[in-house]
């Protein structure tokens, strides 16, 4: 080095001086790149706490929407076999008392000139007349012949809920309709004569023969599910989608971190990001567990979206779900928090 001249020296302290920034522009290049990689996956771990409260909230907010209608139409089949029992007694101890004393028996008694008690199905839509008062509930007896002229079928959705309950006299027909900007709801349910005394007197009145299990007519209960149409078709509209998308990102970003992999890096799934699998076996025993708990609360959705609004399946998967999403809320902070201190 001695025998080298000055500007040699100064040419070989340039080259060495160029190496060294070289070296150490890619060892800074390499950090900053691995920087940016951990604060991606921390950035992408740490949203799994997030996405554990969106799929609770979206799962319980699809049941219930759905449970609301559910829970509607129970209430009114819980209704009409209070009507049904209501009639037929009212039939066997009223109506035939009144035939054996020669009492008459009228569609408007309160017209009548003489004391009368009313028909049944009278009897039942002078009962809702004045409950409705004040009410959001109409029950209405209608047929397509029916004894009073006046109950006959009045609208195509009677009609149409008339001839799927001829064809199906055990089931509910349900059916939303818009009036004056609010959203109501129509059950209609099968009017079944369920004591001799009823199918008989049908029988005379028609002249036409009925037993008992013969369907009479046709029951409808209108109620106000919303005093905001929009509002109450987007509940009654809910789906999945939101749960169903949070799911996917949460297991294709916890498979990245076992395997290596494409994950999500937006809530629309619009974008993609690469990471490697985590290479760490504290953290990868953490992501197996999470795993685990992650599969029970898929299946806990699973069982609520599949039960019976309000039975004891719907409600202990109410719980699980609770249970289990505060397990998942916890797991994915510690996991994104054992990943910080790994890095």
């Amino acid at each position: 080095m001695k025998s080298l001249s000055i500007q040699q020296k100064v040419y070989s302290a340039i080259a060495i001086l160029s190496f060294l920034v070289v070296i150490a522009g890619a060892v800074i290049d390499h950090y900053s790149t691995k920087i940016a990689e951990d604060s991606l996956v921390m950035d992408a771990l740490g949203r799994q706490t997030m996405l554990t409260q969106a799929m609770g909230k979206a799962a319980f907010g699809y049941a219930m929407a759905k449970g609301r209608i559910k829970s509607l139409e129970g209430k009114i089949v819980s209704l009409n076999k209070y009507i049904t029992i209501m009639r037929g007694t009212y039939t066997k101890s009223v109506i035939k008392t009144a035939k054996s004393i020669k009492l008459a028996i009228s569609m408007d008694p309160a017209g009548e000139p003489h004391p009368a008690v009313p028909f049944p199905a009278t009897f039942a839509r002078m009962v809702n007349e004045k409950f409705k008062k004040g009410s959001s509930l109409d029950v209405d007896i209608i047929a397509e012949r029916p004894v009073n002229p006046a109950q006959g079928l009045k609208t195509d959705l009677d009609r149409e809920a008339n001839e799927f309950l001829k064809n199906n006299p055990d089931k509910v027909f349900t059916k939303t309709i818009e009036e004056d900007g609010k959203l109501y709801v129509d059950v209609y349910t099968a009017d079944i004569a369920t004591v001799a005394a009823c199918a008989d007197c049908h029988t005379q009145r028609m002249g036409v023969e009925f037993k008992v299990g013969d369907m009479l007519g046709i029951r409808r209960f209108k109620t106000l599910f919303s005093n905001d149409a929009v509002t109450g078709r987007a509940e009654l509209n809910a789906s999945l989608s939101e749960y169903e998308t949070a799911k996917k990102i949460f297991a294709q970003t916890l498979q990245a971190a076992k395997t290596g992999g494409e994950y999500p890096v937006d809530l629309k799934m619009k974008k993609m990001a690469r990471m490697e699998a985590i290479d760490h076996d504290g953290i990868q025993k953490h992501i197996v567990t999470l795993e685990a708990e992650f599969k029970k609360y898929v299946q806990h959705v699973k069982d609520l979206v599949d039960a019976e609004v309000n039975s004891e399946a719907y409600r202990k998967a109410q719980a699980d779900i609770m249970l289990e999403s505060n397990k998942l809320r916890f797991e994915s902070s510690n996991l994104a928090q054992e990943f910080k201190n790994h890095v």
